[in-house]
C-alpha cells in the first residue's frame, strides 16, 4: 500500500489528519482513489501540504523567482500532479481542501466531507497521470501549428481546462466532488469585472499588469465553465446560476456555445485521439477569443506575438 507523506502541516493540522486517518480510514481512502484510476503504485507518490507553492518548488526544485503559485484570481489550487523524466508522479494536495468551508461544527459532517473530498481530490489528480501515460493530456496537443497568433497565445491555459473537463467527466461517475461550483463561478465572476474595470482605469500607469490581470480574471471564468459544465444535470441547475449577477451580461449568449464545445470531450478514462484533441483546442481558443471580445475586451497578438490590448468599458 503506498503511504502519503506530510509536508508544511503545524502540528494541529498533523493531528487533525493523523485523527481522520486513525479513525476513519482518510488516507486509505486518498490512495484508494488514486489507484483506482491509476492501478501501478510504483509509478507515484503523494504529499500532503499545508503550502502546495513551497512543497512544489521543492520537488521540482524550483529556483528562486521562478516559485510556483496557487493563486488562480478568485480560487486556489487545490492540488498539482509533477510528472519527472524517470516516469514517477508526485502527487500534491492541500491539505485545505479536505475541510469544508461551510464551518460545519458536528464530528459526522467534518469527517464525511472529508472523506468524500479525499476521495475527489485523489482521483483528480489521478486522472491527469492517467491522460499524461497515454499523451493525452494538453502537454501533447496544445502547441498547434496553424492557430491565428491570438487564438494560438490561449492554448495552454485552454488545454489544461480541456484535461480538468475530462478529468471531472470521470470524478463525477466515480468519485464526485462535494463542493456546487455554482459558488465559484459566482467568486470568478465578480473577480472578473473587478479586475477589468481596475485593468481599464490604470493601464496607462502598467499596461503589461493590466494586460495580465484581465487574462487572469477571464481564464478563471472559463476554468469555473468547465468544472460547471460538469455538474448540470438539469434546467433546475441553470435557473440557480442563472441568478448570478454578471449572467445576463457575460454568459448567458456563449452559454450553450461553450456547452456544446466542452461537450466533445470524452472522460479521462476513456481514449481520444490527437486529431480530435486538436480539433476541440481550436474550436475552444476560437471561441474564447470572440467571447473576450463579445465582453468588452480587444486583445490581439500580432505575427512576431507583440500582445495588445483595449478596454472598451471604465467598468464592468
Amino acid at each position: 500500500m503506498a503511504t502519503i507523506r506530510l509536508d508544511h502541516l503545524d502540528n494541529e493540522a498533523v493531528q487533525v489528519l493523523q485523527f481522520l486517518h486513525e479513525k476513519y480510514g482518510l488516507f486509505q481512502r486518498i490512495v484508494a482513489g488514486v489507484a483506482e484510476v491509476v492501478p501501478d503504485t510504483g509509478i507515484w507518490r503523494i504529499t500532503l501540504t499545508g503550502d502546495v507553492s513551497a512543497t512544489v518548488n521543492r520537488i521540482e526544485s524550483r529556483s528562486e523567482g521562478e516559485s510556483y503559485t496557487t493563486d488562480r484570481g478568485a480560487g486556489q489550487v487545490g492540488g498539482r500532479t509533477v510528472a519527472h523524466r524517470d516516469g514517477m508522479f508526485d502527487i500534491v494536495i492541500w491539505a485545505d481542501v479536505l475541510i469544508s468551508d461551510d464551518d460545519a461544527s458536528d464530528l459526522e459532517s467534518i469527517v464525511g466531507y472529508a472523506l468524500t473530498a479525499g476521495a475527489h481530490i485523489a482521483a483528480h489528480e489521478a486522472g491527469h497521470i492517467a491522460l499524461s501515460l497515454r499523451e493525452e493530456s494538453g502537454d501533447f496537443y496544445q502547441d498547434l501549428p496553424n492557430l491565428p497568433p491570438t487564438e494560438y497565445s490561449w492554448r495552454k491555459p485552454i488545454a489544461c481546462h480541456m484535461d480538468d473537463y475530462r478529468i471531472e467527466c470521470m470524478t463525477a461517475r466515480v468519485a464526485p466532488s462535494p463542493d456546487s461550483y455554482v459558488a465559484y463561478l459566482d467568486d470568478a465572476l465578480n473577480f472578473m469585472r473587478i479586475s477589468l474595470s481596475q485593468a481599464a482605469q490604470t493601464w496607462r500607469k502598467d499596461i503589461e499588469s493590466a494586460y495580465w490581470l484581465s487574462l487572469q480574471a477571464v481564464n478563471g471564468v472559463i476554468r469555473c465553465i468547465a468544472y460547471l459544465l460538469v455538474q448540470l444535470t438539469s434546467p433546475l441547475d441553470e435557473k440557480e446560476f442563472s441568478k448570478l449577477d454578471g449572467w445576463s451580461n457575460y454568459l448567458e449568449p456563449f452559454w450553450k456555445r461553450w456547452e456544446a464545445a466542452f461537450g466533445v470531450l470524452l472522460p479521462a478514462d476513456q481514449r481520444m485521439t490527437r486529431a480530435d484533441l486538436n480539433a476541440a483546442l481550436e474550436n475552444l481558443c476560437a471561441l474564447t477569443c470572440e467571447w473576450v471580445m463579445e465582453i468588452g475586451i480587444f486583445q490581439n497578438v500580432d505575427q512576431d506575438g507583440t500582445p495588445y490590448m483595449a478596454w472598451k468599458k471604465q467598468q464592468y
